[in-house]
């Protein structure tokens, strides 16, 4: 019966230890390890509120300079020459959202006072230390040696209790929703400050200056794509750069239409003349560059139109090194055309800043452009006339 007993009581005891065990190990993974997770990112979260309150002060500049470019007047500023305008309402909104950006960031951008990071500190070191043992525990388990008195210590579960109430998920979600607070009233005053860099420049000048550069710009996109698409059937050489760099980006704001009319006006004019100039295949990259460099430095001046006129040469055969360097310059000639394209986007949203609306293509055709492309058809249909009455 004395045998018996002892084997009972063994038994029990390494039940108990199993048991021990278990729960420890169980309440490391579930209690333990959480709060040490929740407890970092709430960490960092709170770094990143305190780190983007020092941000209070970076919106009073770009409000100064909406202040000034409305007239300097905050109670009455302008834009484009209007108080009324859609452009001075814009202006008076971002200027009054940038002016209260310092407050309230700093207001947004502070941790939560509901978190008591003594109590945190104190679970956090209690946390790692219980994860120590526990792990060590396990550790003489694996290795065969005893651990039941290392699982079943006084000091482990002491250390439980004390663990037992730091779950840091009330802590975790405040954080958390400081920090989406502070993101967002972030993202509105960077918005703000970007909208600002636009409104700056564009009330600065009246809608007639934006709608003269754009309809300038317009035009010196036709004459480059004019000029490259002549270039192009003269030698045979197409730009190899950009997507649809032959056709799409080079006829961007140019009819087909109108491209052809104006070359068959052009080469008709030379032949009346009798000036058709032959020039040497080697000497087109000059022509090119000229028209890039021209663009490069005056993408919205007229000499644009001037310094891309559309050819009326002839051009004699071109050697394989003609052609490579022909490339060459078309390629470069279609990157820095780029600057044209950007131009125009830019001032279209300036002129929907300003006026709440983009102008339409018919707005942009000069009466210029419109008579010289009515005197390109007008050539053309002279042209097939005259060609109708020799048959006859």
């Amino acid at each position: 019966m004395k045998g018996k007993g002892r084997q009972t009581s063994t038994a029990t005891v390494k039940l108990a230890c199993l048991r021990d065990a278990v729960t420890y190990t169980k309440f490391l993974k579930d209690n333990v390890v959480n709060f040490l997770r929740r407890n970092t990112r709430l960490t960092a979260q709170n770094a990143l509120t305190n780190k983007k309150a020092s941000k209070k002060g970076e919106y009073k500049e770009p409000a100064a300079r909406l202040i000034q470019a409305g007239g300097g007047d905050k109670t009455n500023l302008s834009c484009s020459g209007s108080t009324t305008g859609v452009g001075a309402k814009k202006i008076t909104t971002l200027t009054d959202i940038l002016d209260a950006c310092e407050l309230k960031i700093k207001t947004a951008c502070k941790p939560p006072s509901s978190i008591n990071t003594t109590t945190l500190k104190t679970c956090q070191t209690n946390a790692v230390k219980f994860n120590t043992t526990v792990s060590g525990c396990v550790a003489k388990a694996t290795k065969g040696e005893d651990a039941c008195s290392c699982f079943q210590a006084a000091a482990v579960l002491a250390e439980k209790k004390v663990l037992e109430k730091c779950k840091g998920k009330s802590e975790a979600k405040a954080a958390a929703k400081a920090r989406t607070a502070c993101l967002k009233v972030i993202s509105n005053c960077k918005n703000a400050s970007s909208n600002a860099a636009t409104l700056q420049y564009a009330c600065s000048y009246s809608t007639k200056h934006l709608l003269d550069t754009l309809k300038q710009l317009t035009s010196n996109l036709a004459a480059f794509a004019a000029f490259m698409t002549k270039i192009t059937a003269l030698t045979g050489v197409s730009p190899t750069v950009g997507p649809g760099a032959s056709n799409s980006t080079l006829r961007k704001g140019r009819s087909v239409e109108e491209s052809e009319d104006e070359a068959i006006f052009d080469s008709h004019q030379a032949r009346l003349r009798g000036k058709r100039q032959q020039v040497a295949c080697s000497e087109v990259t000059t022509y090119i560059t000229t028209c890039t460099t021209t663009i490069s430095n005056k993408p919205a001046q007229t000499e644009v139109v001037t310094k891309c006129k559309t050819p009326t040469f002839t051009v004699s055969t071109c050697s394989d090194a003609d052609k490579t360097a022909i490339t060459t310059a078309l390629n470069d000639a279609v990157e820095k055309n780029a600057i044209i394209i950007a131009f125009i986007a830019s001032i279209n949203n300036e002129l929907k800043e300003v006026t709440g609306t983009t102008p339409k293509a018919s707005d942009l055709t000069s009466g210029a452009t419109a008579k010289a492309a009515a005197r390109s058809r007008s050539v053309l249909r002279k042209m097939i006339m005259d060609k109708m009455n020799l048959h006859n």
